[in-house]
């Protein structure tokens, strides 16, 4: 029987060091995310490979620890966090040890603040991201190009042209895709948050 129920999510199985099946979940989950955060803090892209490395390791460290307490702090907050301590000690460190240059320096350490709002917006876009790669595959013909060209900003007259489809289908399309995307972020989101 498997130790886990469907209740629980990713996070709770991350937690657990001898969970290897969550913990590279999780990594498939939030490496793309992270290496955007780590570049916002530091756009060095020479050693972006290392911070990631150093970041991971940090949170494969710490998520036991981490208790999940909605009225304190989110796991976004706690992840930014160490993100953000991780990727500036890493920097002090390579500067101490003269690797690196002096324009690989952060320009500016971003207050918590800042950070907290642009790992909101990223995390909101790597959601989406996600959701949109999950549900592409659900999708044959030309439902989901009708999607990305209205993403994109295209009226529904060029898509229409574009696709050779009538307006009725190309809202049909549309609004069937948007329907999964909007179940598979609200997924996504029960899996990945707390």
């Amino acid at each position: 029987m498997d130790k886990w129920n469907t209740r629980q999510t990713l996070l709770m199985r991350a937690k657990d060091p001898n969970d290897q099946v969550a913990w590279e979940e999780f990594v498939s989950y939030y490496r793309e995310f992270l290496k955007v955060v780590i570049y916002k803090i530091n756009s060095s892209t020479s050693l972006s490979e290392d911070f990631l490395q150093a970041v991971l390791l940090e949170i494969w460290r710490s998520l036991p620890r981490f208790e999940v307490d909605k009225e304190r702090a989110k796991f976004r907050t706690w992840l930014s966090i160490l993100v953000r301590n991780t990727v500036l000690n890493q920097i002090k460190k390579e500067l101490k040890q003269n690797k690196i240059r002096k324009e690989l320096e952060p320009q500016a350490e971003p207050n918590q603040a800042e950070l907290d709002q642009m790992v909101q917006k990223e995390w909101e876009l790597h959601i989406s991201r996600l959701a949109l790669d999950n549900i592409s595959q659900r999708f044959t013909g030309k439902a989901m190009d009708v999607f990305k060209l209205s993403l994109k900003g295209k009226s529904i007259e060029d898509i229409c042209a574009e696709l050779d489809i009538t307006p009725e289908s190309a809202y049909t399309l549309k609004n069937r895709v948007k329907k999964y995307l909007v179940r598979e972020i609200k997924r996504l989101r029960t899996e990945l948050e707390q």
